[in-house]
């Protein structure tokens, strides 16, 4: 299942040929397409997109966006702005060394982690991990190599 959370119509062209401009925010695993299908059948004229945009993702929204031909060394970023959405937690130098070795955790650094949930994992302020909660333990989901 999915979640939208926010539909808007930010403009609209009537005519033989009406065209609507939707600003969505939705959850992942969102098909927009379909989206667009679905509020078609609804206001019974049916719907299809003609193009998308994705604005944000993961927490990186266009602002911090660079073309591709002007990447550069300067616009790479540390590991961890790609884990920046995902809850945190600090281990414990015991925890630490369990992670080093692949190890699984219990659950309970994590309380509010959901099952199925990832967690960036961090030694010393550093990312070393993420983290997928199955049950009472976490297990690896992938470890930074140090």
């Amino acid at each position: 299942s999915v979640t939208i959370y926010e539909l808007v119509l930010d403009h609209f062209r009537d005519g033989d040929a009406p065209e609507a401009t939707l600003d969505v925010r939705c959850s992942s695993g969102t098909y927009v397409r379909t989206l667009i299908n679905d509020v078609g059948e609804v206001l019974g004229c049916g719907g299809h997109m003609a193009t998308l945009r994705r604005t944000e993702t993961g927490g990186f929204n266009l602002e911090e966006a660079v073309p591709l031909d002007g990447v550069g060394p300067d616009d790479l970023r540390p590991l961890a702005e790609a884990v920046r959405v995902l809850p945190r937690v600090d281990l414990s130098p015991a925890h630490a060394i369990d992670v080093s070795h692949g190890r699984k955790l219990p659950a309970d650094i994590a309380p509010d982690l959901a099952e199925g949930g990832l967690i960036a994992v961090y030694a010393q302020e550093t990312l070393v991990a993420v983290y997928l909660r199955g049950g009472d333990m976490l297990s690896a989901d992938r470890v930074v190599p140090s």
